[in-house]
């Protein structure tokens, strides 16, 4: 599959549970470090955090190289700003 001239490849199950894996492994060290430093967080900007992690680190093993071309950029540009930013924007505009 193609998508922006980047060719993706369908995520295995082993894709899958390492992207979650990865991403419960940063979010609990990035959990730790908040607490070690005081600073109360909220669940959601928690969530958001764990979400961006997870697609980082499912968009590597998809395919989306960020250091090939311009438009693996635009394309996990793209793929953050759905999953990530329209939500975050969404939080900060409910408070």
């Amino acid at each position: 599959m193609q998508i922006l001239g980047v060719t993706l490849r369908r995520p295995t199950f082993n894709d899958l549970t390492f992207a979650a894996a990865l991403g419960t492994a940063v979010f609990a060290v990035y959990e730790l470090a908040m607490m070690a430093l005081g600073v109360h967080e909220t669940t959601r900007s928690g969530l958001l955090f764990f979400v961006g992690t997870v697609w980082g680190a499912l968009s590597n093993r998809i395919g989306i190289d960020l250091t090939q071309s311009w438009r693996a950029k635009v394309l996990f540009l793209i793929g953050l700003g759905l999953l990530v930013m329209a939500p975050a924007i969404f939080v900060i505009s409910a408070r």
